[in-house]
């Protein structure tokens, strides 16, 4: 399913990116995917030090 999102906003009649953008789109979700996993793991972790 990992078009899902790309074919609703289509659907939908959203203008999303094609071709090379849509293909730079991913490539920049997916280099700043671990960073966002790390970013959300510590704040949790932080939060229940807290508690």
């Amino acid at each position: 399913m990992p078009d899902r999102g790309w074919d609703e906003g289509n659907e939908s009649g959203e203008e999303w990116p094609q071709g090379a953008e849509r293909a730079q789109v991913e490539a920049e979700c997916e280099e700043g995917l671990p960073q966002a996993v790390t970013d959300i793991y510590r704040f949790w972790l932080t939060q229940r030090e807290f508690t």
